[in-house]
């Protein structure tokens, strides 16, 4: 067989093209194998797998330094988690949908990535998120406060005697916070 027959039949693998040496030529739809398989569509860059497609860059976040940006999740293994969502929004995280923050590529790539996986991007005033945080500090501080305030009234639970003084001295919380640094890069 000749090559210009070759050329002229039809692969049965790569489908019904014609690879006819019109192929390509103005009007002349290319090969279903080089559309697919092609590098057509190819930015010439590969990725290596760890790249964050949940990152947003410092540039954008100290644009918006006024908001934080969170992620949430909406659904896992295609249960949707309402209650989870319920709260957030109780919280004032307000979803962010695609074009919310006009002008900025980055911040829609983040939602349509987060959407993908089953996330949602949030975002809410910092001064709202401050004032959640000093709350949940305080909250988290309360319990052993009120051991603390038990102790020293001698008012313990599943304990003889603890209102005599003599125990009272024995009766200590030990309390430490640790600052853990936090290198600035």
């Amino acid at each position: 067989m000749k090559i210009s027959e070759m050329k002229a039949r039809k692969s049965p693998r790569f489908g019904d093209t014609d690879t006819k040496d019109t192929a390509g030529a103005p009007g002349v739809p290319e090969p279903k194998y080089k559309t697919k398989f092609g590098a057509a569509h190819w930015n010439g860059q590969f990725m290596t797998g760890s790249e964050d497609s949940f990152h947003l860059s410092e540039e954008v976040l100290g644009r918006y330094s006024d908001y934080v940006f969170e992620g949430a999740v909406v659904t896992v293994m295609g249960q949707e988690q309402r209650k989870a969502m319920g709260v957030r929004l109780a919280n004032q995280w307000v979803p962010v949908e695609r074009g919310d923050f006009e002008g900025e590529p980055e911040i829609d790539g983040v939602v349509d990535a987060m959407k993908n996986a089953g996330l949602q991007l949030m975002c809410r005033s910092r001064h709202v998120h401050d004032q959640a945080i000093a709350m949940q500090k305080a909250q988290a501080a309360a319990p052993i406060q009120n051991m603390v305030v038990k102790h020293a009234l001698g008012d313990l639970p599943n304990v003889s005697g603890a209102r005599e003084g003599a125990r009272n001295g024995t009766n200590f919380v030990k309390r430490s916070v640790e600052r853990l640094e936090i290198p600035q890069d």
